[in-house]
């Protein structure tokens, strides 16, 4: 099952390093972090990878310097709002450096 066992990654798939991560109240965290390798979209599932586990996701926008593209690419240093997260993310252990995803 998903939940008990992260699912392994497509070799092309869009990985954002995570930098820092915040919520405001009512509102779909936000993650902001470095696209390292693939391309990351607009709707897209993703894995959020902890220190302490994992849930699933999907990209709700994209932020990048003042425009909201539908993707981004390696190399770009963006902000993403994930939605529809199956866990709380208190209990991932999310720290500088750990991952998003796309699968």
């Amino acid at each position: 099952m998903w939940d008990e066992e992260a699912p392994v990654p497509a070799r092309d798939a869009g990985v954002l390093r995570l930098v820092d991560a915040f919520q405001v109240p009512g509102q779909p965290p936000v993650f902001t972090g470095w696209v390292e390798t693939g391309t990351l979209r607009k709707g897209q599932q993703v894995l959020i990878r902890g220190t302490a586990g994992f849930a699933r996701g999907m990209i709700g926008s994209i932020a990048r310097n003042q425009e909201m593209p539908r993707e981004v690419s390696a190399r770009a240093y963006v902000s993403i709002t994930v939605h529809n997260i199956n866990r709380r993310l208190e209990i991932l252990g999310l720290d500088q450096g750990c991952t998003i995803t796309g699968v």
